[in-house]
């Protein structure tokens, strides 16, 4: 998130620390969010996402990277990089 903040502090995005998410003007989403438990998952079903990233999969279980993968195959992007999160884009 503070890299988040660097690039995007001074320009015309809004950023929501109670939603963890930057909101640009044209509607789109930048949202920070995080797997604590197996069932967290499920807390994404029924959303649209053009980019899913995870950060240090190895701290995820396969079950949780397994669903997202199936649930958002038609997200142009899904990341997976070795830090800790979840990296959620909605255009």
């Amino acid at each position: 998130m503070d890299r988040a903040h660097q690039w995007l502090d001074g320009t015309d995005a809004k950023w929501s620390e109670a939603n963890k998410q930057w909101k640009f003007p044209s509607g789109a989403t930048l949202t920070f969010a995080y797997l604590a438990s197996e069932n967290d998952k499920f807390n994404y079903q029924g959303s649209e996402y053009q980019f899913v990233g995870f950060d240090e999969l190895s701290q995820f279980d396969e079950s949780q990277y397994r669903y997202l993968f199936l649930a958002y195959v038609d997200c142009k992007v899904l990341k997976c990089l070795f830090g800790l999160g979840l990296l959620l884009i909605r255009r």
